[in-house]
């Protein structure tokens, strides 16, 4: 069978147009040139319509990442996008290897999907040193061979090329010389040029020749230090200017009883002694220059000695010889009484005369302040038992009572209670306990207290005392007390200052007080009755109560 299209040749391949549109297609059958009707044809007419583009998609994995369509058949595409890129594990490395098929052009439809060559890091990098082995960073990939990646391009290595041998010590530089300050000891230290922290340390053998200096004339020292290291011999070798010798003058100095004078003379800085010898120096030895001692003594003013029992000696030391003579001193003492708010004072004055000069000399011994004592009573009949609290220190106690205006010993003691005896009921008497300390008695009259006998006995006094119940609660208390039979009011009182104060009152059918806030302390209190317009104050002292306020 044979083909042609229009106006074209005779063809046995099947006819083609590749222009759209209306075309004559003839066709006939060739039996060979002996044929009878081999040039008859059949003429038939066709319309073409050609779409002649087509889509070129590029993948990368499941994702599209170009789409050309539109591509002319017969077009050779290409990719226009950014390089494809694969992510995988932390030590692997995904490398573009083209596309999973060869390119070639337009014929139809055709999908290209990216592909990559993986490489697996199975080594980092780090510097070789002196003694250990590095190594470059390699990998490995999925071809199962080794490959190592500069400038971002991989390249195939053997086995064990990653491999960066140690690099070895390497001394061979000038050593480093540490002398010591007077230039005896010398140490050379060698650093390896490689790593700087790898030091090998030698202890150097020191030589050293000089001619001294003499007076006027400088002298020279060299000093050489030597080490051996790795067969070979290094020195180091300073040169010393060594300082003419320099005379220091010495000037003529008188002897004592204890030190050699001397005659005048020039010593030098070489330790040699000199004298003027005409225009020059003439050497002496140190004997030479020394004058002997004398028999006479110099004493200045006296040093005085104190015994434990504050007596004194006035001891003279002659200033050239240390000698001493000692003689007694007369001491005076003046005493000032302590206090229960200051310390008082033992004044010793030790003094000596010589040839109209009297030298005097002070001890001071302090009297520490004692503590307070705070002294309490029981009245009796005709008397009232004083008690008070021991303090630490005190040797005895003095009962004091204040007798037309001032105040009297009136008995002392080592007990720490007292009974008063021949008082008058009815009336009041101040008194107080003042304690003996280091030997002086502390006079300090500020703890007093007024003590008075048993009252009479009377048919018309209470005979029970309020009992006082106590609460605090912070910086407040309450008072509650029981009923006296025919009361007619009470009183609270706090004593301060020696005596007691009456802080406030209430009613008989009162039997509760409930304070405003007050400072922190403890306060030393009672509660009284008043029956017969008379308060109740029989042994206040015995029956008072203390309130702590924190």
């Amino acid at each position: 069978m044979e083909y042609k299209v229009d106006e074209g040749e005779w063809s046995a391949d099947l006819p083609k147009a590749a222009d759209a549109g209306e075309h004559v297609v003839y066709y006939r059958v060739n039996f060979g040139d002996d044929a009878a009707n081999w040039n008859e044809f059949v003429e038939d007419t066709i319309v073409v319509n050609i779409d002649n583009t087509f889509t070129v998609t590029w993948k990368n994995g499941d994702e599209t990442i170009e789409t050309d369509e539109l591509v002319e058949f017969g077009t050779m595409p290409s990719y226009d996008g950014e390089e494809p890129v694969w992510t995988g594990e932390d030590n692997e490395v995904f490398v573009f290897a083209g596309w999973d098929k060869e390119v070639e052009e337009v014929t139809d439809d055709v999908t290209y999907t990216a592909k990559f060559k993986k490489y697996t890091k199975v080594g980092d990098a780090f510097d070789e040193t002196c003694e250990e082995d590095g190594q470059i960073e390699y990998y490995i990939g999925d071809d199962e061979l080794y490959y190592t990646i500069k400038d971002d391009v991989f390249f195939n290595i053997d086995e064990g090329e990653w491999v960066i041998p140690a690099k070895g010590h390497n001394y061979n530089v000038r050593p480093i010389w540490t002398w010591n300050a007077d230039k005896t000891v010398a140490t050379a230290t060698f650093i390896c040029a490689n790593d700087e922290t790898h030091k090998e340390i030698l202890d150097a053998y020191v030589s050293s020749t000089s001619v001294p200096g003499t007076i006027g004339n400088t002298g020279n020292q060299i000093i050489t230090a030597t080490v051996v290291f790795n067969n070979r011999t290094y020195t180091n070798v300073l040169n010393n200017i060594l300082p003419a010798v320099e005379l220091e003058y010495v000037p003529a100095k008188d002897p004592t009883c204890a030190v050699e004078g001397n005659i005048a003379y020039y010593k030098g800085t070489d330790g040699k002694f000199y004298v003027t010898d005409g225009d020059g120096y003439k050497e002496i030895s140190e004997k030479d220059t020394v004058i002997e001692t004398t028999d006479s003594h110099t004493f200045g003013e006296p040093e005085f000695v104190w015994a434990d029992d504050y007596t004194a000696k006035a001891k003279f030391t002659c200033a050239d010889c240390d000698a001493e003579e000692t003689f007694d001193a007369e001491v005076e003492l003046v005493k000032t009484a302590p206090t229960y708010t200051e310390n008082g004072l033992y004044v010793y004055t030790a003094s000596y005369e010589v040839d109209g000069n009297v030298s005097t000399d002070t001890k001071e011994v302090v009297i520490n302040s004692p503590e307070p004592i705070d002294v309490t009573y029981t009245p009796g009949e005709k008397s009232a038992r004083l008690s008070w609290n021991k303090i630490d220190g005190a040797e005895k106690y003095a009962i004091c009572m204040m007798v037309d205006g001032k105040w009297t010993k009136y008995a002392e003691g080592y007990n720490n209670f007292y009974i008063l005896n021949d008082l008058v009921p009815g009336t009041k008497y101040q008194v107080t306990v003042i304690p003996m300390v280091q030997n002086i008695w502390c006079r300090d009259f500020t703890h007093a207290i007024t003590v008075e006998a048993k009252a009479e006995q009377s048919e018309n006094l209470p005979t029970t005392y309020p009992e006082v119940k106590t609460q605090v609660n912070g910086k407040r208390f309450k008072l509650t007390w029981t009923t006296v039979e025919n009361a007619e009011k009470y009183g609270i009182a706090v004593y301060q200052a020696g005596k007691w104060v009456v802080k406030t009152t209430v009613d008989s059918n009162t039997t509760t007080f409930v304070s405003p806030t007050v400072t922190s302390g403890t306060y030393k209190m009672v509660v009284c009755a008043k029956v017969n317009g008379k308060w109740d104050t029989r042994s206040l002292n015995s029956r008072a109560f203390e309130v702590t306020i924190k």
